[in-house]
């Protein structure tokens, strides 16, 4: 590698983990300026945003549009002037127009201007509609420093992005990314880096995305690693910040000098806080004030009411029970405690003159098809009709087996406006409530204190376990029913399965968006044809 100038030889660095708000442009730059301020209070020289900061997480169309595309570039002008009288530099995300085409950017700003612009080089699939691919090029001569400017897929993909920028002299990779929240997604981030560490000789500094857009939660968690593969600074995870790190230069390459490593959640908490993070930017970003919750006797509904207390607090939550005449004696009672734990006021809504009318208006008409078609198609209805009256938003507590399977009304099941527990399992949804019943996350607005009997959580199913783990093997790992029952399960129950999953299809693209955790080749869901005879069942 040559030799590089090296002019200045500190470098303190700010990254801010910001929550953007998808098409609120002004108000992204408000919050970048804010940053900036803070950071050149502590005397930062560069200060990192993620990927598309100023357009938000995440734009979608909004891209396609020429006014919006103006407005972001508005956007790094105005904030190029801030940086006219001293302090920080910046580094930020944002689309921009290229001729005909579409860019994923960086801008790279020092001393009242805009030094460098680097384009996203490796587009993952679901960006083709949106941007077209930048040209590789070198790293960007910032106060002495070459910085390798890296967006998104550009760490992880196959273009050998990093590599050239290593050897087009880059003394440090800052990596700008909206990377999703899902499993061991920490853990991959980390490993991403560090193959770049070793290949390039480079340190490394990670600036993620923060907040929840519909499916996708962003939990921040940015870090940086050291050239020698030692980590140099980790923020926590969905909490808003600015990590300060000081960066020397020894003669033999840039060395975090100074910084701080923060605790991170472990995976119980990780998971209701980012189910929680998921709803909580649902509902605010969308200025939702009201929140209804169908109290059922389910698990799920009991999660879906404590993200829902603790996401804007007790007095914007309604709790419902739907009776009917088969209502089961202690559901009312059990309804009414939870409530009270919760601090929530709770209505009980009769469901039998509702289905008596919708009897009345059909018959004649349909066969009989037993009592549980009109009993959904009722509590669909006085559920729509509740928040639509409250002007509130309902939300719903369908599990991943429940959508998989089918195994919800399709009235009732599908009236929810977001799903912040949809990629759970039954089982897991027990274990978050007993997480959530000896803790409260700093930034809960519920009560402390269990708010949830045992006795609730031991409603799982006989048999329910080997449900959920033929359902992973077959929609996670993609194993047909011989492969599942050589693992030791039933014919029969794995051919019921998979006919349940494959006939719910219909079904589940009914159901309105939720938090997406089960990230898989950049997907959180499966698509099966609505028209399919493939079984895997002879």
């Amino acid at each position: 590698m040559n030799e590089k100038s090296r002019n200045q030889k500190s470098l303190r660095i700010a990254v801010a983990q910001v929550n953007a708000v998808a098409g609120d442009v002004a108000g992204n730059l408000a919050k970048a300026r804010l940053a900036l301020d803070e950071a050149h209070r502590q005397g930062a020289d560069l200060l990192v945003f993620a990927e598309l900061f100023l357009a938000g997480f995440t734009p979608g169309d909004l891209v396609l549009g020429e006014s919006f595309l103006g407005a972001c570039a508005d956007a790094v002008a105005t904030l190029a002037g801030c940086t006219g009288q001293g302090g920080p530099g910046i580094v930020i995300g944002f689309p921009r127009p290229d001729g005909a085409a579409r860019r994923n950017s960086v801008a790279v700003i020092d001393d009242g201007l805009v030094i460098a612009i680097r384009d996203k080089v490796d587009l993952h699939h679901g960006e083709s509609g949106y941007f077209s691919a930048g040209a590789m090029t070198g790293p960007v001569g910032f106060r002495g420093v070459r910085l390798g400017i890296v967006i998104g897929q550009d760490l992880s993909g196959d273009l050998d992005v990093c590599e050239t920028l290593a050897e087009s002299g880059a003394d440090m990779l800052v990596v700008s990314t909206m990377s999703a929240y899902g499993g061991k997604m920490l853990d991959i981030r980390h490993q991403q880096a560090l193959r770049r560490v070793i290949e390039t000789d480079l340190p490394i500094v990670y600036a993620n995305a923060l907040g929840g857009d519909g499916q996708h939660v962003f939990d921040g968690a940015g870090f940086g690693f050291n050239a020698d593969r030692t980590l140099a600074f980790q923020m926590t995870q969905f909490d808003e910040g600015l990590a300060i790190c000081d960066w020397e230069d020894g003669g033999e390459g840039w060395i975090c000098r100074q910084s701080r490593i923060e605790d991170l959640p472990g995976p119980d908490e990780a998971d209701y806080r980012a189910c929680l993070l998921g709803l909580r930017d649902h509902v605010e970003k969308n200025a939702v004030r009201t929140l209804v919750v169908e109290l059922s006797g389910t698990v799920g509904s009991l999660l879906s009411a404590a993200l829902a207390v603790d996401a804007v607090g007790a007095e914007r939550v309604r709790m419902v029970t739907l009776s009917d005449h088969s209502a089961a004696p202690d559901l009312l009672e059990t309804a009414r405690t939870n409530a009270a734990a919760f601090g929530c006021r709770h209505h009980v809504v009769p469901v039998d003159t509702a289905l008596q009318g919708i009897g009345a208006s059909l018959a004649g008409l349909v066969p009989h098809a037993g009592p549980e078609r009109p009993l959904e198609a009722a509590r669909g209805a006085i559920l729509v009709a509740l928040a639509d009256g409250l002007e509130a938003m309902i939300v719903g507590s369908a599990g991943r087996s429940d959508i998989a399977t089918g195994a919800f009304g399709a009235h009732a099941g599908t009236c929810g406006a977001f799903y912040p527990i949809r990629d759970f399992f039954h089982t897991r949804v027990c274990d978050l409530l007993r997480w959530r019943n000896g803790h409260r996350t700093p930034d809960a607005l519920g009560p402390t204190g269990a708010l949830v009997s045992e006795h609730a959580l031991n409603g799982i199913l006989p048999g329910e376990g080997d449900i959920e783990r033929i359902l992973e093997y077959l929609i996670d790992k993609n194993l047909g029913a011989a492969e599942i029952v050589a693992r030791g399960f039933s014919a029969d129950e794995v051919a019921r399965i998979e006919r349940l999953v494959y006939r719910a299809e219909g079904k589940r693209r009914r159901v309105f968006p939720g938090v997406g955790l089960m990230w898989q080749n950049g997907r959180s869901d499966r698509r099966y044809p609505l028209n399919n005879r493939f079984n895997t069942v002879e």
